[in-house]
């Protein structure tokens, strides 16, 4: 579970609602915390993540680019951006130096990690799928062919309720 706390979010006056808040964690599910305000990023709050095996999710975007601290034995990286991207039919920026980096610093610390998740938004580069495939390359991974998987739309759900697994 992805928990994102919003930029007004920030240790001096947040701290100790995180602390409850972590202190509540169930450990049957993996989580992860995204913080968008730079006040977070301290020894102390690693410590805290760590003590109930929260990961810190790494993140670029518009607020902060987190600093690659491993508080838990998942990887989650977020891949945002900055939001300056409005048109998302290709690639809009080149960001290879930032994946770059991102997987140098994945392969680093591999060895911490039982599993990993990254997230890619269009914002990010302009076109999520094509950004997948630059990271996927970085990883000696074969690209994926996204045109191939286009399928028909299935019914909408229009409720929690309905979701299928």
């Amino acid at each position: 579970m992805l928990i994102q706390l919003p930029p007004s979010f920030n240790y001096k006056k947040d701290k100790e609602a995180l602390e409850i808040f972590v202190g509540q964690v169930d450990q049957k599910y993996k989580h992860a915390i995204e913080f968008r305000n730079k006040s977070w990023f301290k020894p102390e709050i690693y410590k805290l993540l760590e003590s109930k095996n929260v990961a810190l999710a790494w993140s670029e975007n518009q607020y902060a680019s987190t600093p690659p601290e491993a508080t838990s034995d998942i990887a989650y990286l977020r891949m945002v951006g900055d939001r300056t991207i409005t048109n998302f039919g290709g690639t809009q920026k080149d960001q290879s130096q930032v994946l770059k980096k991102w997987y140098d610093t994945l392969e680093e610390k591999s060895n911490l990690f039982k599993q990993g998740f990254i997230f890619f938004n269009n914002h990010f580069a302009g076109f999520g799928p094509g950004s997948v495939n630059e990271f996927r390359r970085l990883a000696g991974l074969a690209e994926m062919d996204w045109k191939a998987m286009k399928t028909e739309p299935g019914p909408l759900q229009s409720s929690i309720s309905q979701f299928q697994q």
